[in-house]
């Protein structure tokens, strides 16, 4: 892996992110944030696995971080919306980091 690519950072901690390891994602994703050239697209996927990982104040924060960047700048809403959008974040709240509901309200399978 180049270590000064931050794709390669990315990546990676979305890849551990899906196999569970979150600790290991927010850790690899902070890292990708001290590189130069770390943009919108990693401060979103941080944001998201922030959120699966509960960490959902720290996920709020990043996404309002990319709605007032997106007032100064161009934040592509691919980047704003689909990884740390309230979506993900009211997921995280209902489902949980497992991906699994913990009650069986409204229709939800458990």
């Amino acid at each position: 892996m180049n270590p000064m690519a931050v794709e390669s950072y990315r990546i990676l901690g979305t890849t551990l992110a899906m196999r569970g390891q979150l600790a290991e994602a927010e850790r690899m994703l902070r890292d990708a944030l001290a590189l130069p050239g770390a943009g919108a697209y990693t401060t979103a996927t941080l944001g998201w696995v922030l959120a699966r990982a509960g960490k959902l104040g720290e996920a709020e924060q990043l996404l309002g971080e990319l709605e007032a960047a997106g007032r100064d700048s161009y934040v592509s809403p691919v980047h704003s919306r689909s990884c740390t959008s309230d979506w993900v974040i009211w997921t995280a709240r209902w489902i949980g980091p497992s991906g699994r509901t913990t009650t069986n309200e409204d229709g939800w399978l458990t």
